[in-house]
């Protein structure tokens, strides 16, 4: 499998997320913070990632750029 056959990460960083979400990483870290936005993984000293299904689904909850509700 060559790198262009290779399929979409399942885990994104708080950056790729970030961009598909259209929003910046310090949003995104805003959120985490107040438990809002889409759901994420700490995997300790400081690793955060998204599931990519996770992050499409929160699109699809709220709009692209739209500020999450609280939860």
């Amino acid at each position: 499998m060559t790198r262009f056959d290779a399929p979409p990460p399942i885990l994104l960083t708080p950056a790729e997320a970030s961009v598909i979400l259209g929003r910046t990483v310090e949003e995104l870290r805003r959120w985490r913070a107040t438990n809002e936005g889409p759901a994420f993984y700490d995997l300790g000293d400081g690793l955060i990632r998204y599931r990519r299904a996770s992050v499409l689904a929160h699109i699809l909850d709220v709009g692209p750029g739209v500020t999450p509700p609280a939860r």
